[in-house]
């Protein structure tokens, strides 16, 4: 029996290839004209995209250069304009030290006492600062507290000093500038009656004045009025 049915099998001729159905065919063939379109379309649809790509990258590299510069710009202008406030705030403060330190200039003179070491220089100094009106220069040209002590002793300087006072100096000075011609010139020294010391000034049409400028005491060797020729004895203006 299984002699007789492998040689039926074996007789039998070979079944056909079943065809697969139409619907499940796979098309081996060339691509139809639309993917041919759409795959020749493919390059450059990545080129336009690249470009796009690139030019968006441009644009945003411009902004931000643009931003970075703006703010490069506006860091220099706070950076100058807190320069100038500085430099506004040196002024201001140089200014101020200026103004809370300025001095008269007759102060750097009271200072500075002058020290003149003969009559004719003396006589000078009593000239300027008569025609400047000059108080503070004409009172450093007096004997001081100590120059008096040491001259006169304590009790004698204080009644000297008392009597020769501020107000005494400045009416010596404006008696003075009053004495002096308008224009006038300083001229020499000259002694007068009464131990006094004159000064005598050159009017403008030629004429030589003497006026009357007080006491002089030499003090180691500079010259000090000792009392103005108000507090001195009297005379009268002569000319040379």
């Amino acid at each position: 029996m299984k002699t007789l049915l492998l040689a039926i099998l074996l007789a039998s001729p070979p079944a056909p290839a079943q065809e697969p159905p139409p619907d499940r065919v796979v098309d081996t063939g060339a691509p139809d004209e639309g993917v041919e379109a759409e795959a020749e379309g493919t390059p450059d649809a990545l080129e336009a995209e690249r470009q796009d790509t690139i030019t968006r990258k441009l644009g945003f590299n411009a902004r931000q250069r643009a931003q970075q510069d703006a703010a490069l710009e506006e860091a220099a202008a706070q950076r100058n304009r807190r320069l100038l406030l500085i430099v506004i705030v040196l002024l201001l403060m140089f200014l101020l030290s200026r103004s809370v330190n300025r001095r008269d200039p007759r102060a750097g003179q009271r200072r500075r006492r002058r020290a003149p070491v003969s009559h004719d220089e003396l006589g000078r100094l009593v000239f300027q600062a008569a025609r400047d009106a000059d108080l503070r220069t004409y009172r450093s040209l007096f004997l001081n507290g100590s120059e008096a002590a040491a001259l006169m002793g304590r009790e004698q300087a204080q009644l000297y000093l008392s009597s020769r006072d501020a107000a005494a100096l400045e009416d010596a000075l404006a008696e003075l500038a009053a004495r002096i011609p308008a224009g006038a010139v300083f001229s020499a020294v000259r002694a007068i009656d009464g131990g006094l010391m004159g000064l005598n000034v050159r009017s403008p049409n030629g004429d030589v004045v003497t006026i009357p400028v007080g006491t002089v005491t030499d003090v180691g060797g500079v010259q000090r009025i000792h009392l103005p020729a108000a507090l001195a004895p009297r005379f009268e203006r002569v000319k040379a």
